[in-house]
């Protein structure tokens, strides 16, 4: 039986960069594009990701829970016969990273994590390419520059160290972006805070003069979107069925102009329609 633990999302998604929130460097591993999930075991990697934006919470629940069911069938299954087959092994963890490559690459964020230290990680992700921050860049330098010229995210760390959960959004020339920051907990107290950059400037653009025919069955079915909840669930809910649940979303994203369940949570939270 393989001993050995899944270093997920490792060589994946870039340079990982660590410093003091006041701008101290702590580490930097710009050599071999480490992935700050690579250090963390499943359930932190989940805690991670579920606490990060509300609408990734089904998604990487799924992910993760998938996962490690069938890693626990196929060990099983290897420990019955008495065979390794590390082969097989080897394409399960590659799906699990495949997954998690497509939670990061494919929704426009960078994402972080700041511990208990106040020392900050940021993983690369679509809005740091879009922020001048690439693989081919010194990470931590760009990442400094970052936070010194983005006052706005030192003092929403800081706000979510008291328990608070924020949102602010954050111009960049030509682009917007939402920064989303969560206090991270465990039952040995605070681990840390979770943030997130989400680019919006698609959105903002197109949105004005839409909410006021959001309705309140509209805004009962945004809080089951940001609760992670699946058609089918939102349908058990709601006491309605799947066919009535998709024409009422397709109803709602002509309300938000949104085309995906990420974007239509996205604007309900920063326009504090929930």
């Amino acid at each position: 039986m393989c001993k050995r633990t899944p270093h997920i999302g490792e060589n994946c998604y870039g340079v990982v960069s660590t410093y003091k929130i006041d701008g101290t460097f702590t580490d930097t591993y710009n050599c071999d594009c480490k992935s700050l999930l690579a250090d963390l075991d499943k359930d932190d990697v989940c805690l991670l990701l579920t606490r990060i934006i509300p609408f990734q919470a089904a998604l990487a629940t799924g992910l993760f829970t998938n996962a490690h069911q069938q890693m626990t069938l196929l060990y099983e299954q290897q420990q019955a016969t008495f065979k390794a087959d590390y082969t097989a092994i080897q394409t399960r963890y590659q799906a699990i990273e495949k997954g998690l490559q497509a939670v990061l690459t494919h929704t426009p964020l960078a994402m972080f994590i700041v511990d208990d230290k106040e020392v900050i990680t940021y993983v690369t992700g679509c809005s740091l390419i879009t922020l001048g921050i690439t693989d081919q860049n010194p990470l931590g330098c760009h990442i400094d520059i970052l936070a010194c010229q983005e006052p706005k995210i030192v003092g929403a760390v800081r706000t979510a160290f008291m328990g608070e959960d924020v949102i602010v959004v954050i111009q960049r020339e030509t682009q917007t972006f939402e920064f989303h920051c969560i206090l991270l907990t465990n039952k040995m107290g605070v681990r840390g805070v979770t943030g997130v950059l989400l680019e919006i400037t698609e959105q903002k653009s197109s949105l004005p003069g839409t909410l006021s025919h959001v309705t309140a069955a509209d805004r009962e079915l945004l809080v089951l979107l940001a609760e992670g909840e699946t058609n089918r669930t939102i349908g058990f809910s709601l006491g309605i069925g799947p066919k009535a649940v998709e024409k009422r979303l397709t109803k709602l994203f002509g309300k938000l102009n949104v085309r995906t369940r990420t974007e239509a949570v996205s604007v309900a939270m920063r326009t504090k329609l929930i």
